[in-house]
């Protein structure tokens, strides 16, 4: 069976990814998108340096660049499918808790260790989120640190804007009391004007 080539153009937007996407899906059928490569391809390479100067200008890349990426996408393809063919057979030959060390050393090189510094510089309730966040996608799932997450920030930051709301007296008699009330209004700002309703003048 000839394999077949069908080539999406159209403006930005128009819809290619997702109508490729959706072919992708179909038996047979394999999808491979230009934007996918440009996105992860390796900046550091000789073909990632002329793509990232055209770029950084505005101008649009060459096709040269365009064809080098992809002979060199091509080429870790078929280094990779070599791989398995040559390699797989000799994974049976491997201890398993050689890999586990394997996986546990990648992991640890992964890990952006020295961002952990960096914390020092906020406040305790960024730094709690923060190792609670941290915490949680390794010891229990992604989805409930992702909660959690959300859920600390938006106390943290309701908490932090009350506490930026402030009121002056600005004008006051035995009958009457005038209050000028500044920053954000809103009910995480009650305790502050009821603190101001206890103080009203008696009469």
């Amino acid at each position: 069976m000839r394999w077949r080539a069908i080539l999406l153009f159209g403006a930005p937007g128009s819809g290619k990814g997702t109508q490729g996407k959706v072919l992708g899906t179909i038996p047979a059928f394999c999808h491979i998108s230009c934007g996918d490569v440009f996105r992860g391809m390796d900046l550091r390479t000789q073909v990632g340096q002329a793509f990232l100067k055209y770029s950084s200008a505005g101008k649009l890349v060459p096709d040269e660049v365009t064809v080098d990426l992809w002979r060199q996408h091509m080429a870790h393809a078929l280094s990779l499918l070599l791989v398995m063919l040559l390699a797989a057979p000799m994974a049976f030959h491997v201890p398993l808790p050689a890999l586990s060390a394997i996986l546990v050393f990648v992991a640890w090189n992964m890990g952006e260790w020295h961002a952990f510094t960096d914390v020092q510089q906020f406040r305790w309730p960024y730094r709690l989120t923060l190792l609670a966040v941290f915490v949680l996608t390794v010891a229990v799932d992604l989805s409930v640190a992702v909660a959690v997450g959300l859920g600390a920030a938006t106390l943290t930051f309701l908490f932090h804007i009350s506490s930026l709301t402030r009121s002056e007296v600005l004008w006051q008699d035995p009958q009457t009391q005038v209050l000028r009330l500044q920053g954000a209004l809103f009910f995480g700002a009650v305790n502050l004007i009821e603190q101001r309703s206890d103080n009203l003048p008696s009469q």
